[in-house]
């Protein structure tokens, strides 16, 4: 059902400068990563209506999160070698699972597939951190979009009424972080979000060198 019914819901467009027989892993020109790795960090949406512990939800333990961050790169590119089928893999977003089933249908050639670099992480960096309106999208979802949690938040937000402004005016929002993965021969960068009205919601890739707009 998702291969049909989510490339209608999950609508995307692919970066002009993808190349994918250039770059079997990847997918976009090194230049342009090094481009993505020296521009400024999206800032965060001013007109928020924050949670009341918002200062604690945005935090992170930076170790923890690295080594979270290298073991996601390390099952993504295993998956994407592999031709897994991404709408069934949780930790990446509907659009991105999508964008990767695309990309890997046209690497089927053996000697492109034995391209793909073997070469360990030697280090990660995060490039920054935001937050914005918007709903954290998973394939473990209804239709990629809403859980329990989401749904039990706007009843009970729709059930109190504007009299609570701090609740009624609060839209769903999420956090994002930029991490640059350094090989020996080659950068890339992943954008990982959770949302933030749910507590310790688990983080999800939403993009791979910018590959998707």
């Amino acid at each position: 059902m998702k291969r049909i019914i989510w490339p209608y819901l999950h609508r995307f467009n692919f970066n002009r400068n993808l190349s994918v027989r250039e770059n079997p892993w990847g997918w976009i020109p090194q230049e342009i990563i090094n481009n993505i790795a020296n521009s400024n960090i999206p800032k965060t949406e001013s007109n928020l209506f924050f949670p009341e512990d918002w200062e604690d939800r945005q935090k992170f333990y930076e170790i923890h999160f690295k080594n979270g961050a290298k073991i996601g790169y390390n099952m993504v590119k295993k998956s994407f070698y592999e031709k897994d089928n991404f709408l069934e893999n949780y930790y990446l977003t509907p659009k991105l699972s999508l964008a990767l089933n695309n990309i890997n249908s046209f690497i089927a050639e053996k000697n492109i597939r034995n391209k793909m670099e073997t070469t360990k992480i030697n280090d990660i960096e995060i490039l920054g951190s935001w937050v914005q309106i918007g709903i954290t999208k998973t394939n473990k979802k209804f239709l990629g979009m809403w859980d329990k949690e989401f749904i039990k938040h706007e009843l009970i937000t729709g059930s109190i009424g504007p009299e609570i402004r701090h609740l009624w005016d609060q839209k769903p929002i999420k956090q994002t972080i930029r991490v640059l993965y350094k090989l020996d021969n080659r950068i890339d960068i992943f954008d990982w979000e959770r949302c933030l009205i749910t507590d310790n919601y688990e983080w999800t890739v939403s993009n791979i060198n910018n590959v998707i707009y």
